[in-house]
């Protein structure tokens, strides 16, 4: 009878207070390593995630900038004397297709041709062309395939051909252009924080880039009619702020050290070169 109520009573004892305390911080243990296996999946996430948007957008932006160098200086042609370009009567110039600055235009407003650079900016670019059904993307208007611009404005004729006049600048971290008939421009892609563009200059009676300049350089020699490519280095950023600490990246300058943000987002930098395709009138 004893030994069947001291059975009994360790029945109903339950656990000592060491048996919990030992029960509890093996339970802590699993949470926290639970916790730790949820936090780096989704960082993991976060960062794959953050990745395929910067790769999206620079894809996004790099392709409306090849889109438009490409065609730079095109213009069907309307008779005059064999290569002098007549089609492109737009400031009565042949050279004037493709122009830049290492800062901002002063006035995007102005001509191509009489486009300045401000004191400050982060590289701005100009590109001027014939535009067409087969070069622009088209509306149809009142039956007609009329172009429109970057920034989906159907263009106007005038002199009997359609004008494409496009300014790309870095404006609130997003890339911006300016058409023609516009007061303003818009951002056609956000995260671009910077540009940086150099400009493949030919010999002259040449087709092949010889050196690549700054639009300054380019200026300083009068070499705008013999530049047949643009190089253009975009610095995109993640979104959302997905890193622990800010972490460097290496921009435009593969020599220079690497820039330290002030804040959290992801930065990579992205280089591509363009070919301008139309080469018009006697200034090569």
């Amino acid at each position: 009878m004893k030994m069947k109520m001291s059975s009994s009573l360790r029945a109903l004892r339950g656990f000592t207070l060491v048996e919990l305390m030992v029960a509890m911080a093996i339970g802590l243990v699993v949470l926290a390593a639970m916790y730790s296996g949820y936090l780096g999946s989704s960082r993991t996430t976060g960062v794959g995630r953050a990745l395929s948007q910067i790769t999206e957008d620079a894809s996004a932006a790099m392709g409306v900038l090849r889109s438009q160098v490409n065609a730079a200086a095109y213009s069907a042609p309307t008779g005059g004397a064999a290569g002098t370009g007549t089609g492109f009567t737009y400031n009565a110039s042949t050279s004037d297709w493709v122009r830049g600055c290492d800062t901002d235009f002063t006035d995007m407003t102005q001509p191509i041709g009489s486009l300045a650079c401000s004191g400050s900016g982060k590289n701005a670019l100009a590109v001027a062309y014939e535009a067409n059904e087969f070069n622009s993307i088209t509306k149809l208007v009142a039956g007609v395939k009329t172009p429109m611009d970057c920034l989906g404005n159907t263009l106007t004729l005038t002199s009997g051909y359609y004008l494409s006049y496009s300014r790309f600048y870095i404006n609130d971290n997003a890339l911006y252009c300016l058409g023609p008939g516009n007061a303003n421009g818009q951002a056609l892609v956000e995260n671009v924080s910077d540009m940086q563009i150099t400009y493949g200059v030919a010999p002259a009676g040449g087709h092949v880039a010889a050196s690549y300049k700054t639009a300054t350089e380019v200026e300083a020699a009068g070499a705008w009619p013999r530049v047949v490519s643009v190089r253009v280095c975009l610095v995109v950023r993640s979104a959302d702020e997905v890193l622990d600490a800010p972490t460097p990246y290496q921009g435009c300058d593969p020599f220079a050290d690497p820039t330290t943000p002030d804040d959290r987002r992801m930065y990579r930098s992205f280089t591509s070169t363009f070919v301008i395709q139309n080469r018009r009138g006697t200034a090569l």
